[in-house]
């Protein structure tokens, strides 16, 4: 459900692109952070780093929703005599990306409120009283440039500190503490099968609008109640 959303963004910047209200430059970096920042989050925060043939699928994934989007590569260096897999395409992009980053992530307004909106989702669950948590949290997961462009303050190096120290706590938990977890621990968030409207649906209320099997159950938790 979430790669669609990500991929009807795409076909809405297409949309944009046809009008002229978006670059092809633009495109091509919106492509790139959905291949990318799974990529680097994994190997910043996860128990082990992907393999390089995890990432090659991943780059060979995402370089055909590029060509479904008409997104041109003449930018990267092999464009004109092609790529040998997905993993050089992955790591032209990547290189391509923080290039683009380096001339374009600018501090503005517009980024600011584009953040804290993007907070506040993050921590719907919670009290509102927590947002200045929810917004030094993830002012402490951005790397430097993004924390500028976006107007956030540096978390104070305690703060920091002990984000760091959570995950690096949970990584090595996870590496070395924890068993594989076994198929019927699996957590599934999307019906394996449509309703009798033939309709796929979320397992779980989220604070995103997507649809929600209407039976009584899922109208009377205590998770729905609350949020």
């Amino acid at each position: 459900m979430r790669l669609k959303r990500h991929i009807l963004r795409l076909m809405r910047c297409r949309v944009y692109q046809k009008q002229g209200l978006i670059s092809n430059d633009d495109m091509l970096y919106t492509l790139s952070l959905f291949a990318l920042e799974p990529v680097r989050w994994v190997k910043r925060y996860e128990w082990r780093e992907m393999t390089p043939m995890e990432v090659c699928a991943i780059g060979t994934f995402w370089k055909s929703i590029g060509d479904a989007q008409c997104i041109s590569y003449e930018d990267m260096p092999s464009c004109k005599t092609g790529w040998r897999d997905g993993l050089h395409w992955f790591e032209e992009l990547e290189a391509w990306s923080i290039a683009y980053e380096e001339r374009n992530m600018l501090p503005s307004t517009y980024n600011n409120i584009t953040a804290n909106e993007t907070v506040r989702i993050l921590v719907f669950d919670l009290p509102s009283s927590w947002f200045g948590f929810g917004r030094s949290l993830a002012s402490a997961l951005m790397d430097d440039r993004l924390r500028k462009s976006m107007m956030y303050d540096a978390p104070s190096p305690f703060f920091q500190s002990c984000v760091d120290t959570f995950f690096a706590v949970r990584k090595t938990l996870l590496r070395h503490a924890f068993l594989p977890r076994p198929w019927f621990m699996a957590q599934d968030f999307l019906s394996d099968k449509p309703d009798k409207n033939g309709r796929y649906h979320r397992l779980a209320f989220e604070s995103e609008p997507w649809y929600y099997e209407n039976t009584w159950w899922n109208r009377n938790t205590l998770q729905v109640w609350i949020k």
